[in-house]
């Protein structure tokens, strides 16, 4: 039986992001029953705002 949905760390979104293929495998392989939490959305929002301030 499937799980109705997969929680994804931020770490593998991130990898997926970079276009590791482990992480993209798993993001194709539950692509119908991932969600995301609250700490996700802040996670990659703060990840990429400080990246931003890297770059100026």
């Amino acid at each position: 039986m499937k799980p109705k949905a997969v929680l994804i760390d931020t770490d593998v979104l991130v990898d997926f992001l970079r276009g590791l293929d482990k992480a993209g495998a798993m993001i194709r392989a539950h692509q119908d029953r991932i969600i995301l939490s609250a700490i996700n959305v802040a996670e990659l929002y703060a990840g990429v705002k400080q990246n931003v301030r890297h770059n100026i």
